[in-house]
């Protein structure tokens, strides 16, 4: 059984140290590869291991440097002015209370990125996709807190990016998060790139964009730029599994246009609701089958 367990892990640690090159690839503008892991030979406690730290413990470095149930739920809104809302009660079966941080990237003084030919600011899009997401959320029982509910400023209107980034890792601690989402419109110089991406840092941030991947590949139109492996503030100096989703590219009017369309957003919010609630919901399975053994 040992003999096994190892071989299995060192399969698994093969297929990450091989494929890390390729993930890094996002930084030259080229499609990254979207890595995929069997773990149907996995004892319980591999499969745990999977799903929590990603099979890779490559990227868990140090932070230096800036790159950018039956209760009532609740979604709060923190950063901007408080205020809370009463929502329904809760649906989910693996909801348990737990707290999902959604993070409609930008807002305030800061745009983001901007399409000036179609008038699409990425802060607006970006907050719009989120505040679908937080409904479906809290729709299957889990509890949402949102960085910003309007577009407003996190930290305040004087701080700097690094602060402002800040303020986002600090909420998802405060609120002791299970899950942190990052939802994004990509950009490029040249209006040709375009696609989804799903950029992670943490090995436990693997385990979720792996997870993610498979329902953005079945679902959505857009080219699949794959897993990238990324430094992103608020992806390697947050303690909990999190996700910085690129939904599209702004910058090319393509996909400008496509993250206009209520449908895509639509699809992008069944997407990221599935792939938390299905990373959840293996985690939990893979800890009950440890705690049986």
């Amino acid at each position: 059984m040992r003999t096994r367990t190892v071989i299995a892990l060192l399969l698994l640690w093969c297929s990450i140290v091989f494929a890390a090159p390729a993930l890094a690839s996002e930084q030259a503008g080229s499609g990254a590869v979207s890595v995929s892991v069997d773990d149907s030979a996995l004892t319980p406690e591999e499969r745990l291991s999977v799903i929590t730290h990603g099979a890779s413990p490559l990227f868990d470095g140090p932070h230096a440097g800036l790159s950018d149930s039956e209760s009532p739920v609740e979604v709060l809104e923190i950063g901007c002015p408080a205020r809370a809302k009463r929502l329904r009660p809760a649906l989910g079966r693996n909801a348990a209370g737990r707290i999902i941080v959604i993070d409609p990237g930008h807002g305030g003084w800061d745009n983001g990125a901007v399409n000036a030919r179609m008038g699409l600011r990425e802060k607006d899009i970006n907050l719009a996709v989120s505040l679908m997401l937080a409904d479906e959320l809290k729709r299957r029982g889990y509890r949402v807190v949102l960085t910003r509910t309007t577009d407003c400023d996190v930290k305040s209107k004087t701080a700097d990016a690094r602060s402002e980034l800040n303020a986002r890792v600090k909420l998802a601690k405060r609120s002791k998060a299970a899950l942190f989402i990052s939802l994004h419109c990509n950009a490029a110089p040249s209006r040709a790139a375009r696609g989804t991406s799903l950029h992670w840092c943490k090995s436990g941030d693997y385990g979720l964009a792996l997870t993610m991947q498979s329902g953005v590949q079945a679902h959505l139109p857009t080219k699949q730029r794959g897993l990238v492996f990324n430094r992103f503030y608020v992806l390697r100096n947050n303690a909990v599994p999190a996700v910085l989703m690129e939904m599209a590219f702004i910058s090319n009017d393509g996909d400008a246009r496509i993250l206009a369309s209520g449908e895509f957003r639509r699809k992008v919010t069944l997407v990221v609701a599935d792939g938390l609630e299905h990373y959840l919901a293996a985690r939990d399975k893979a800890g009950s089958e440890l705690g049986q053994r």
